[in-house]
């Protein structure tokens, strides 16, 4: 009986933290092949461990000489969140679809990605954001494996 109080009781006073939503704008650039811009928006969810997101984002294409793809990615997104109340280390994993392009070559089809970076808290619920990631392109993409940094800045929603 005593056990059975105890965990009741610890179960009521230790519950988990609530998954706050966030909402991230960003800016960047992908070095591979040559440098473009890239940009884009996520929104997601996090645990105190645990996070994930849908990230959409575009790159733009280069098309004079040296020549690069434009490429607008679809991820859903795993997260790996260190604690933390002013600076939080992530690794992230994902699976979904991109969309290559170059003058009137188009290519499509899966993509994953890893990567990691940092939160830092600015005021209250804003935060900035560094972030790289690594894709692996399915299919027959121009480019197989680009890269991608960017900043932006997150707001919990």
């Amino acid at each position: 009986v005593f056990v059975t109080i105890t965990l009741t009781v610890m179960a009521l006073l230790l519950r988990p933290a609530p998954a706050r939503a966030e909402l991230t704008a960003f800016w960047g650039f992908s070095p591979s092949p040559v440098n473009r811009q890239t940009r884009g928006f996520s929104i997601g969810a996090s645990k105190t461990l645990l996070g994930a997101e849908f990230e959409w984002a575009n790159t733009t294409e280069k098309t004079v000489a040296p020549t690069a793809p434009g490429l607008k990615t679809y991820m859903f997104n795993g997260m790996l969140i260190t604690p933390g109340r002013k600076t939080q280390i992530y690794l992230t994993a994902g699976w979904g679809r991109y969309r290559e392009t170059l003058g009137v070559v188009e290519n499509s089809g899966s993509t994953t990605n890893v990567g990691g970076g940092l939160k830092i808290r600015i005021l209250g619920p804003l935060k900035a954001r560094l972030d790289y990631r690594v894709f692996s392109l399915r299919g027959t993409p121009i480019v197989k494996s680009p890269k991608r940094f960017y900043a932006g800045i997150t707001i919990g929603i």
